[in-house]
């Protein structure tokens, strides 16, 4: 928290760059982005594995939606506020106040955070993690799917408002740029909620990618249904498709549980490489959902763009099925498997009991002589 909060001070300063050394700027811009970008994901990797650590199962999927909905409302005012500050303060304004209420929350999480919580190392490896449980690919790739959803409309929004609807009101722009956002922070903690339910978790998963789909048929819409374009259709779509995407939250709690019947330990190690893991997934998603929207864009327009993206989700949807599928002829084996054991550990357990006690009280008309 330090780090993220030190280079988001520094990149306010940056504007203190003579205009003519556009090259410094730029230079001096990605090193600060890079560095700031490092320290925020050690500060999200180590939240996930403490609260890995700190929560039992039955409670996890509330606490990591509880998290992801304040993350959700972070993107949404983060705009309205960083446009306000700028009005007020110019440049360097939105950056020293996010710097320092950065700076201030690490005395505070200092005095929370139990003071012992990693005194128990572990080692950890990300190949052994795969190597011991491959099926963790199928839920990283969910969150793959669901990043480039959730990012691939950033880039051509605006041009589509701007060109189907005459919007070019910033202000409209942005109000409906945050109705994504809005459906995600509303949706992360009702996925929580479900994904906690006995049996639901990855229903609920498949549900969230199902709903997910729907919207971004609608979104564009797809040519095939002949339907208008209108701004509260595409409001509701992006609304439902956020809300859809906060799916993600359980995703983490499906990937832990995947490499805990895999035969991971259940440690702080292996709650941080599930957070890397899932993290990872997430920016990959991110990084080339905008690359993916604004190139099919160009070639076939916002409708069969949103089109495409949506059979992606369903693609998703078939690939997830097959996956849960497998997990429960899989879960029936493990069970079978069990109960067998636990039947001959009863069997030698027996054995052994019978072998100390001596012949005569075991079979009191047998004396020795």
């Amino acid at each position: 928290m330090f780090g993220a909060g030190f280079t988001t001070l520094a990149y306010g300063f940056l504007d203190k760059i003579d205009d003519e050394k556009t090259d410094l700027f730029i230079v001096m811009a990605s090193v600060v982005r890079i560095f700031e970008a490092g320290f925020c994901i050690l500060s999200i990797n180590s939240s996930v594995a403490i609260i890995f650590n700190q929560y039992p199962r039955s409670v996890q999927g509330k606490v990591l939606g509880l998290t992801n909905m304040f993350f959700g409302a972070g993107l949404t005012s983060g705009p309205l506020v960083g446009g306000i500050l700028f009005d007020v303060g110019g440049y360097g304004l939105p950056f020293y106040v996010v710097g320092a209420g950065i700076l201030l929350t690490v005395p505070f999480s200092y005095w929370v955070v139990d003071k012992h919580i990693d005194t128990d190392r572990q080692e950890a490896s990300m190949l052994k993690l795969f190597r011991k449980a491959p099926g963790i690919t199928i839920p990283a790739l969910v969150r793959v799917v669901t990043g480039i959803v959730h990012a691939f409309i950033m880039p051509i929004l605006a041009l589509y408002l701007t060109s189907q609807f005459m919007v070019e009101s910033k202000t409209l722009q942005g109000l409906l740029f945050s109705i994504l956002t809005v459906g995600y922070g509303v949706g992360s903690p009702v996925w929580g909620w479900l994904g906690d339910k006995p049996g639901l978790l990855r229903w609920s998963i498949l549900g969230g990618i199902l709903l997910v789909t729907i919207p971004v048929f609608l979104m564009g819409p797809c040519p095939w249904f002949h339907i208008t374009p209108t701004l509260w259709l595409l409001g509701t779509s992006l609304f439902f498709t956020g809300a859809g995407v906060a799916v993600g939250v359980i995703i983490m709690v499906d990937i832990m549980e995947k490499a805990k019947s895999s035969g991971m330990e259940d440690n702080m190690a292996l709650g941080a490489m599930v957070s890397g893991v899932y993290w990872c997934s997430y920016f990959i998603g991110t990084a080339t959902g905008p690359i993916v929207g604004g190139l099919l864009y160009q070639i076939w327009g916002f409708g069969w763009t949103t089109t495409s993206v949506a059979f992606l989700c369903l693609l998703m949807c078939v690939m997830y099925s097959a996956f849960m599928a497998r997990e429960s002829v899989l879960e029936q084996h493990r069970a079978k498997y069990s109960d067998l054991e636990k039947n001959k550990r009863e069997m030698r357990d027996m054995t052994t009991i019978n072998e100390k006690v001596p012949l005569t009280k075991s079979y009191p008309q047998y004396t020795e002589e």
